[in-house]
This record gives structure tokens, C-alpha cells and sequence, in this order.
């Protein structure tokens, strides 16, 4: 056994095991297959032990591997800790949180309510693209952020968050507009807008697959780039979309000719709070309260 473990190497031991291959763990490091399984290999040399079992298809670790686990995760955990601690902006910087529109002040009433002391600086709240919460977070930038998809990054860590709830928007003149609830059979024959964003994200794929459980294909129609789906139910009539209720409480439905009708059966999109592994605490104790103030 030698005694010239590298950090890197640790790093790499730990993102094979977040991962469950080689190749895998090499696409979240955005490096090649052949330096993590190099590097391991050294690791394994300078220990002594195989810390992974090659022989499956998948890679699994030895019970040596597994012995190691804390402590290597313990190595990464105090190296974030260091480079924070002598982070130019840690001393005086703000613990930022990364959401999007309409949970902005949900996430600051649930970072009032932590305990003083539980941070060593003041919350903020920013508006964060969804596409660039995982990575800042990663980075460091951000302390947390709200999200709707399973971190991709192995570094980072998730906290359930009670599900949002998503209402139906049609126009004013629309058949079901005058009602006061409606079930996804109604809308079978209607087409359901949505904007080419929205193609594959969390909202689009929660309802598409609601409508399916209730036994409904929906009529999806696919708006031409640029064109948003509030805008095409006032030129598609019989047409409906659906919103987040957070967001929805935020719009003049009223003055913009819609109208939002609950959908009998559940309409919900997850959501989560990521961390990096070395902030579950500050993660768990946000998540706690996120959830408090929801379900309250």
C-alpha cells in the first residue's frame, strides 16, 4: 500500500458509485471513460483491495468499496467545506436559492422560518432558469435551488417537496369555460396547446400521462417557436392548456380572455430541493419547512 492517494481519484471512486458505471461517471465528470477507470485503478493499488466487482455487467462495489464509501465521502465533503471557508464571498456573502417564478416567496417564508444560526449569512432568493439551477448549485454559486427533474449531477443530493398543484386553462368562450370543475374526458376532443419549450419537461409529460391514466389520448398541437399557449387560446377557441397554480395566480385571467377550471382528476408536478452533499443539513431543515408551509 503506497501513500500517495490523490483527491481526484476519491472524487472519481465516489461519482462510479452515485452512477453505477465507469462510463457513466466519466459523462458527469466531463472527462474520458479511460482516465476514471485509470485512476481508480491507482486508487485500488495504493489501498491494496479491488473497491469494485468488474465481473457484472454493472459495476458494484467490493465490501472494501463500501468500507471506504463514508470516509471518501467525508474527504469530499471537507474539501468543499475548505474551499467555502476560504471563498472570498464567505464570509459576507448571502446563502442564494435558486428558484423560478411563483415559488419565490414561498422559499423566503420557508427560510425565515429556519432557525437563526442555521446559515452563516442572509437568504436570498433569486429567479434562476431551470436549466442552470443543477450547475450553480453544483458550482457552489447557489446554495440550493428548487427544481423539477431528479438531479443529473452526482455531487448534488435531492429533498422531496410536496407536489404543485396544475389547473386547466381555456378561453372565455370555450364550452367548459362556465364550469366549475371538469374531468380530462371533456377535453378529449379538444386540443391541448402547448409551446415547443414545453415539449418534454416535467409539466407537459405530468398531464400527458394523467390523461392517459384517465384513459385519454390527448389531442396535443405543438405551437410554432416563439408562440406561447396563453396567447393561442385566444385564437384557438376550443383549445385548453395547463398552468401551474402558482403561476396562474400571478395572471389577469380575467383581462386576458381565460379562464382557469380545476380538473376533477389530480393534476400535480413534482418538485424537489437540491443541495450538494455537503449541505444536507442546511437542505433537509429548508426542505422541512418548504414543506411545512405547503401542507399547512
Amino acid at each position: 500500500m503506497g501513500g500517495s492517494m490523490e483527491l481526484r481519484q476519491v472524487r472519481y471512486f465516489v461519482a462510479v458509485l452515485d452512477t453505477g458505471s465507469f462510463t457513466a461517471a466519466a459523462q458527469s465528470l466531463s472527462i474520458v471513460q479511460s482516465a476514471v477507470s485509470q485512476q481508480i485503478s491507482r486508487l485500488e493499488r495504493e489501498l491494496g483491495t479491488d473497491l469494485f466487482d468488474r465481473s457484472r455487467r454493472s459495476v458494484r462495489p467490493t465490501t472494501a468499496g463500501r468500507r471506504f464509501e463514508p470516509f471518501a465521502r467525508s474527504m469530499l465533503d471537507t474539501e468543499s467545506a475548505a474551499r467555502r471557508a476560504l471563498s472570498p464571498s464567505s464570509a459576507s456573502g448571502p446563502t442564494r436559492i435558486g428558484v423560478s417564478t411563483g415559488l419565490g416567496a414561498l422559499a423566503t417564508a420557508a427560510a425565515a422560518s429556519i432557525r437563526e444560526g442555521l446559515v452563516p449569512s442572509p437568504i436570498e432568493v433569486i429567479g434562476v432558469p431551470g436549466d442552470d439551477r443543477e450547475r450553480r448549485v453544483s458550482e457552489g454559486d447557489l446554495a440550493a435551488a428548487i427544481v423539477r427533474s431528479p438531479p443529473t449531477r452526482p455531487e448534488l443530493v435531492a429533498f422531496p417537496l410536496p407536489a404543485d398543484d396544475v389547473v386547466v386553462g381555456v378561453a372565455t368562450g370555450h364550452p367548459a369555460a362556465s364550469a366549475d370543475s371538469l374531468t380530462l374526458g371533456d377535453l378529449a376532443s379538444h386540443p391541448l396547446v402547448l409551446s415547443v419549450g414545453a415539449i418534454g419537461e416535467p409539466l407537459c409529460t405530468s398531464v400527458i400521462a394523467a390523461c392517459r391514466r384517465a384513459g385519454v389520448e390527448p389531442h396535443l398541437q405543438v405551437l410554432t417557436p416563439g408562440a406561447d399557449a396563453l396567447s393561442a387560446l385566444t385564437t384557438v377557441p376550443d383549445a385548453w392548456t395547463v398552468f401551474l397554480v402558482t403561476h396562474a395566480r400571478q395572471l389577469y385571467a380575467e383581462a386576458l380572455g381565460v379562464r382557469f377550471v380545476r380538473c376533477v382528476e389530480p393534476l400535480t408536478v413534482p418538485k424537489s430541493l437540491i443541495v450538494r452533499r455537503d449541505r444536507t443539513d442546511v437542505g433537509a431543515r429548508l426542505a422541512a419547512a418548504i414543506t411545512e408551509l405547503e401542507t399547512a
